[in-house]
Parts: C-alpha cells; sequence; structure tokens
C-alpha cells in the first residue's frame, strides 16, 4: 500500500514538472 501511494506522489510531482516546463516554455514565447 505504501508502495502505492509513494507511486502516486511521484506521478504527481512528474505531472507537476511538466506543467511547469510547458509554463516556461510559454514564458519563453512572451
Amino acid at each position: 500500500m505504501k508502495i502505492g501511494v509513494i507511486s502516486d506522489i511521484h506521478d504527481n510531482l512528474w505531472a507537476l514538472e511538466e506543467v511547469m516546463r510547458r509554463l516556461g516554455e510559454c514564458e519563453a514565447l512572451f
């Protein structure tokens, strides 16, 4: 069960990093 929680947290962090990267790319355009 703990492994599942850690996996979910890891997925959330990965998704957050992806969003931040895309926001950074958008900012670079302006």
